[in-house]
């Protein structure tokens, strides 16, 4: 599997956990996509990304959050981006075992926790339009 492929699968992961209800309730669904994502990031196979396999695994997540928040969120929404350090963190907080190693539970971590920012992103930008609704009815005159 490219590495194109592997971040598309990325990006509709993220995007259908925001926007499909029943893909967000179906863990065995979600985790049997992303096995299919860990398994082509974890290219010599020893079930764990390793620090040879952290790079793509950067790069893919980059490219993936970055598309699924072009289909979810408009352009000046908070959280649009996501920066090389930020991934690094949520890597760190996924690494349980602090080996620097990502298992696919650790995996699973690191993807839950880039679907609560693209739902933050999302959550600010619905009460950004409900703030500037109320205001622009507020302005309204008779």
């Amino acid at each position: 599997m490219g590495n194109y492929h592997t971040g598309r699968m990325i990006a509709d992961h993220l995007a259908c956990m925001v926007e499909d209800y029943g893909y967000a309730q179906n863990r065995q669904e979600q985790r049997k996509k992303m096995t299919e994502v860990f398994n082509a990031i974890d290219q010599n196979h020893n079930g764990a990304i390793d620090h040879k396999e952290t790079r793509d695994l950067m790069d893919l997540v980059i490219e993936g959050y970055h598309a699924a928040a072009q289909k979810v969120l408009d352009d000046h929404a908070p959280h649009h981006e996501v920066s090389p350090a930020e991934v690094a963190n949520l890597f760190k907080e996924a690494d349980k075992e602090k080996d620097k190693e990502l298992t696919f539970d650790e995996f699973m971590v690191l993807i839950d926790n880039l679907c609560e920012l693209l739902i933050e992103g999302k959550n600010m930008q619905n009460l950004s339009s409900i703030a500037a609704s109320h205001k622009a009815s507020k302005q309204i005159n008779f």
